[in-house]
């Protein structure tokens, strides 16, 4: 999947891209020909989320130098 939006601090044209399975627990999004930016994990599925009709992500930013 791909999001493509003009960076306003830049000026420029940006894809940003996500490779994974984010339904099977886990993505990563990056910068099109670029590092990881950031990545989505997902618990496993529990009874919590089949009572409470809730999904617990995480979004991690990671360090881009």
């Amino acid at each position: 999947m791909e999001a493509e939006f003009t960076n306003h601090s830049t000026g420029q044209h940006t894809v940003i891209e996500l490779h994974g399975d984010f339904w099977g627990g886990a993505a990563d999004l990056s910068v099109q020909g670029g590092p990881v930016i950031a990545q989505i994990t997902r618990d496993a599925f529990s009874m919590r989320e089949v009572f409470t009709n809730s999904q617990q992500v995480g979004f991690f930013v990671c360090d881009v130098v």
